[in-house]
């Protein structure tokens, strides 16, 4: 009965241990790097701005494949979640990149697909524009400081996700 017991008490652990989600938290400045079960997301505004006024910031994603996307935060209401967009990213210094989006949440997120260059346009640049292709009213800049910390974190956080 002893072993029995052992036995369901072990299998309960090591379910538990598997279903277990990974953990990351690190902020600096108006930086936010956290990570979950599938993605790490840099967010570059402080938590308490976010949930007051969820529109207008800049969230970068890593998955455990180590892919990179943008995710851009407008207005309520700003874009058509059933439609497909572009997103055109002009770095400074740099280039530009225009990547598909899609919303992922509601009317007012476009999530881009992944890209690997977008590893080294985020390392180099200071400053990020970003507009949307046949949306001239939808175009928003952000301030990239502190980009060596937000993605050495990210990469970080990614150690720790589950691999695919």
């Amino acid at each position: 009965m002893r072993a029995l017991l052992f036995l369901a008490a072990v299998v309960v652990g090591a379910s538990a241990a598997h279903a277990q989600t990974s953990v990351f938290y690190a902020e600096r400045g108006y930086w936010l790097v956290t990570g979950g079960s599938k993605a790490c997301r840099a967010l570059n505004r402080p938590p308490a701005d976010f949930n007051f006024a969820p529109f207008n910031p800049l969230e970068i994603v890593a998955r455990p494949d180590n892919s990179i996307g943008a995710e851009v935060y407008f207005w309520p209401k700003a874009i058509d979640p059933a439609r497909d967009y572009v997103l055109s990213l002009k770095f400074e210094p740099g280039d530009g990149l225009s990547l598909k989006a899609k919303s992922t949440m509601g009317d007012f997120m476009l999530a881009s697909e992944p890209d690997q260059k977008l590893w080294r346009s985020f390392q180099d640049a200071t400053g990020l524009t970003v507009g949307v292709d046949g949306e001239p009213s939808l175009k928003l800049y952000f301030g990239l400081d502190d980009m060596t910390w937000v993605l050495d974190r990210l990469q970080s956080c990614g150690g720790t996700l589950p691999k695919e």
